[in-house]
């Protein structure tokens, strides 16, 4: 772990769930595959530590049952302010699904990320956050 940052029960290698978990200077959150019904639902939530992250994340989603006009893609909230909205245009969901997307996230911020699906089909979806702290 480093150092200013306290071990928590979660944060353990291999893990799916809500929040950060931690390898050295690394940090890492894996949501797990959720399946998403026409709703807006978490997928990540966590507080980043006393350190800058600079992160990739991943968003990948099955199209099994996708719908012409259906609407599906993430959300990011630092600090509970919309940053990032992918919903809608299949060629933003398809980019960021194909080559990520970096972000830098300053110390002590809240972020939350959540799916979104406009059609009652259930679509699973996936997220990776990982990054490396910095001073």
């Amino acid at each position: 772990m480093p150092e200013g940052i306290p071990y928590a029960s979660s944060n353990v290698v291999a893990s799916v769930g809500k929040e950060l978990n931690y390898s050295g200077n690394f940090a890492f959150a894996y949501s797990g595959v959720i399946s998403v019904d026409n709703e807006t639902i978490e997928c990540l939530n966590f507080v980043t530590p006393n350190r800058t992250i600079v992160a990739r994340v991943n968003f990948a989603y099955d199209v099994v049952g996708f719908t012409a006009g259906e609407k599906i893609g993430f959300e990011m909230k630092l600090n509970g302010q919309d940053v990032i909205n992918s919903v809608g245009g299949a060629d933003i969901r398809a980019n960021i699904s194909q080559y990520g997307l970096d972000i830098v996230i300053p110390p002590l911020t809240h972020v939350q990320f959540n799916f979104v699906n406009t059609d009652t089909s259930g679509i699973l979806m996936s997220m990776a956050f990982t990054g490396e702290l910095h001073q």
